[in-house]
Formats: C-alpha cells, sequence, structure tokens
C-alpha cells in the first residue's frame, strides 16, 4: 500500500507502531515500514555513495503537508518531528 492511500491517522499508526517496535529488543531495520535510522546514521550510508548529501525533513514535511505547516513546524520546532516522520535525505 502506497502511503499516497492512506489517510492521516494511518500515517500515524504507522509511524507509532513503528516507533514502538523500534524500542523492543527485537528492533532490526527490516522488520518495519520505515527504516529507522538516525538522520546522522543515514547521512554516513550515503555520505559513502555520494559526494553531496543534505537533510529535508522539516522543508519536506511542510510542503507535503502545506494545508497543516504550522503543526508541522510545531512538532519539528519542539523536537517532537524526529520521532514522528521519517528522515528525508537528497
Amino acid at each position: 500500500m502506497s502511503e499516497k492511500n492512506i489517510n492521516w491517522l494511518g500515517k500515524l499508526t504507522w509511524n507509532w507502531n513503528d516507533w514502538c517496535v523500534s524500542l523492543t529488543k527485537f528492533f532490526r531495520n527490516e522488520y518495519i515500514t520505515h527504516a529507522d535510522y538516525t538522520s546522522r546514521e543515514l547521512s554516513g550510508i550515503l555520505k559513502q555513495h555520494y559526494s553531496i548529501v543534505a537533510e529535508v525533513t522539516p522543508s519536506y514535511y511542510r510542503r507535503f503537508y502545506a494545508n497543516r505547516s504550522s503543526v508541522i513546524s510545531f512538532l519539528i520546532g519542539g523536537g517532537l518531528g524526529r520521532y514522528l516522520f521519517p528522515t528525508y535525505i537528497i
């Protein structure tokens, strides 16, 4: 199922489930919907293959959810974004 075909509550549920799984001792990236890399970990992996790597997570979500950009800014600014949103790096 594509992320574009699921509503806001469904996306939050997916992320909540992924976050809960990542807290268990049975966690492995391949078991969850989104790989649970921190921004630093993912940047390190990508820098091995690409010369320029930049995180675009805040701007991506503000643009993708333009009608909720103030909520997204609040969550990211308060530090909750790293727990609620997968990291996007280009």
